[in-house]
C-alpha cells in the first residue's frame, strides 16, 4: 500500500492502518508484530513505527510487551477498550471535536425522543433521581459530572444499544482530546442545569417541549470545557 507524501502524516498513517488491522480481527490476542517488523512490512522506517505505536499506545489500544516473546500486542478487548479505539479512529481521520459534537447533538436528541416514547415509571424516577444529583452539586464540576449520569439513564430507557454506543464513543473522544481544564465553570454549570429542566419535561409531560434546542444547549455548555 502506497505511503502518503509527507513524511510528517507516516506515523498517524500507519496508526490508522494498524487500527484497522485490530479492527477486523477476529482474535481474541491479536500480535502485531516486532517494532521492527511493522517497520518493514509497511516500508516506513524504525522512528516512524516506534511512533505509531506511541499513538496508540496512548489511546490504551496497544500494549508493547518486552523480551524474547515480546512486541506489540492488541490491548483486552471490553467496552473501555472499543471507546479507546473509537477516539483513535476518530483522530487518526482528522475528525474534529466540533464534528463530534454536531452528530452527538443529533444522537442525543434521538436518544431523548426514543426514551420519551417508551417512558416507564421505573426509567423516569431513575431519571428524575439523577436529575435530583445536578440539583444538590456542590459546585459547576461536580454538577457537569452528574450530568452524564442524567442522559445514561435517559439513553437506557430509550433502550437502543447501537446509538448509546455512538453517544458515548464520541463523547468520550471530545473528552479525551480536550484542550482546557477539567473544572467546569458555574455560569456553564447553570446553563446545562437549566437546558436539562426541558429535557426532563418533555420525558415526563405529553406535550412535546423544544428538545432540539434544549439538547444543543447542554452540548455548547460543554463545548469550551469537556
Amino acid at each position: 500500500m502506497p505511503a502518503p507524501d509527507r513524511s510528517d502524516n507516516l506515523a498517524e498513517w500507519l496508526a490508522n492502518h494498524l487500527l484497522g488491522k485490530i479492527s477486523v480481527s477476529q482474535d481474541r490476542d491479536i500480535f502485531l508484530g516486532s517494532l521492527s517488523d511493522i517497520s518493514s512490512d509497511y516500508g516506513v522506517s524504525l522512528e516512524v513505527a516506534v511512533e505509531a505505536v506511541r499513538i496508540l499506545a496512548d489511546a490504551r489500544i496497544v500494549k508493547v510487551r518486552r523480551g524474547r516473546a515480546g512486541g506489540v500486542f492488541a490491548s483486552a478487548s471490553g467496552t473501555g477498550c472499543a471507546l479507546h479505539v473509537a477516539n483513535a479512529y476518530l483522530a487518526t481521520q482528522g475528525v474534529s471535536t466540533a464534528d463530534c459534537r454536531e452528530v452527538l447533538d443529533q444522537i442525543n436528541t434521538g436518544m431523548i425522543e426514543l426514551a420519551r416514547q417508551r417512558r416507564t415509571l421505573e426509567g423516569l424516577n431513575r431519571i428524575r433521581y439523577a436529575f435530583v444529583q445536578m440539583q444538590q452539586a456542590n459546585n459547576g464540576t461536580a454538577l457537569g459530572t452528574a450530568w452524564y449520569s442524567f442522559i445514561r439513564e435517559i439513553a437506557d430507557m430509550a433502550a437502543n444499544p447501537l446509538m448509546h454506543f455512538m453517544a458515548r464513543a464520541l463523547a468520550s473522544s471530545i473528552l479525551m482530546r480536550r484542550t482546557r481544564s477539567a473544572a467546569l465553570p458555574d455560569d456553564a454549570a447553570r446553563e446545562l442545569l437549566s437546558a436539562s429542566v426541558q429535557i426532563l419535561d418533555h420525558l415526563d409531560d405529553a406535550c412535546q417541549a423544544p428538545i432540539v434546542a434544549a439538547q444543543s444547549r447542554c452540548q455548547k455548555a460543554l463545548e469550551n470545557y469537556w
